[in-house]
């Protein structure tokens, strides 16, 4: 938070900051909605109770049979994690604050409750990962519903000149985009050191896409 000067952005909310300038939307505005596509969410958890806007799961099975729901619970924890990021909640004393201040979450589900094979980074069980179409349709339902911004902490797919090799995934993403949907993807966080040149994963690698990697405390 400090390396993205979160803290001087929220400062413009509180009197006297020493900018001579008070401004209480510097705290972002409930009519900003984040789309976070993950593993679902804890909605019950006391940093993001009351910050959903709109919850959806898609799923699809090894038969290729998609399920729908009105649901987004978090059987893993990861998207609990990041939709934390985006939207824990400010001044009640407890736990920490999330980045996007006031606004509030479209919460969706596009992975499967992972068996015991998942525990291994490197598995290629399907039930450990999610399909394309799954992140297409998330997608495609965030932008109808009216989303401002798509979070998307996933990846493992490559780019060719900006291009998505899926196909599906991208031709969602580049609606998205033509929407003016802002869309932020991870960009794999497979740096040595602070000059890694390496490929950035797909979706962040996608033209458009904002691509955004973790940093520690001292840029470690």
């Amino acid at each position: 938070m400090h390396a993205i000067g979160l803290d001087r952005a929220f400062a413009y909310s509180q009197n006297g900051n020493g900018s001579g300038i008070t401004n209480m939307g510097a705290l972002g505005s409930p009519s900003v909605k984040i789309a976070v596509i993950d593993t679902g969410a804890d909605t019950m958890h006391p940093e993001l109770q009351n910050r959903f806007a709109r919850q959806r799961c898609f799923i699809t099975n090894l038969d290729n049979v998609q399920s729908t729901s009105n649901f987004s619970t978090d059987e893993v924890g990861h998207g609990t994690d990041t939709t934390g990021l985006a939207g824990d909640a400010s001044g009640n004393g407890f736990g920490f604050v999330g980045a996007g201040g006031n606004s509030m979450i479209y919460s969706y589900r596009v992975f499967p409750t992972p068996n015991d094979s998942c525990a291994d980074p490197n598995s290629t069980d399907p039930q450990c990962g999610t399909f394309p179409g799954d992140i297409a349709s998330a997608i495609n339902d965030a932008v109808k519903a009216g989303a401002n911004v798509i979070s998307l902490s996933i990846g493992g797919g490559t780019c060719t000149n900006g291009v998505d090799s899926d196909t599906v995934e991208g031709n969602a993403i580049a609606n998205a985009i033509a929407a003016k949907t802002i869309v932020v993807a991870a960009s794999g966080n497979s740096a040595t050191n602070i000059n890694f040149q390496g490929a950035v994963s797909a979706p962040a690698c996608d033209t458009g896409v904002i691509a955004a990697g973790a940093s520690a405390l001292d840029d470690g």
